[in-house]
């Protein structure tokens, strides 16, 4: 039993480096965006139905948003991923509620740089807790 066990330690110790490699493989951003049920229709019909004043903000270049959506790992089917690439971020009732996108002329702040420095320390990273 304990050579059962010495083995098995062996086995994980070697195994585990390669775990944590597996954690940080990053999707490309083709991989991301889903144009077959896209999250924006969901975004659109809450702003429609907003009672508040809603501003949309363009996104500075189809780079930058492809850029961002591929460091936030989230598919353009859910609505962060969405407003990510479609937007620059939104403004709610002139600046009280901000969503950030990926970052526009007027919010410059992008989500992915935003969160970057507090959770984890290079785009990649599993977040630390």
């Amino acid at each position: 039993m304990i050579k059962t066990l010495r083995n098995s330690s062996i086995f994980l110790f070697f195994l585990f480096p390669f775990c944590l490699l597996a954690q940080v493989k990053m999707r490309p951003v083709e991989d991301l965006i889903n144009l077959k049920e896209p999250g924006w229709n969901l975004v659109e019909k809450m702003m429609d139905s907003a009672t508040n004043k809603v501003e949309i903000l363009p996104i500075l270049n189809i780079d930058s948003a492809r850029n961002s959506l591929f460091r936030v790992q989230v598919t353009t089917r859910s609505p962060m991923g969405s407003i990510v690439y479609q937007s620059g971020g939104i403004i709610i009732e002139n600046g009280w509620i901000r969503i950030l996108g990926s970052g526009s002329e007027k919010l410059q702040r992008s989500l992915p740089n935003w969160n970057k420095g507090k959770t984890f320390t290079n785009f990649g990273e599993p977040m630390s807790q």
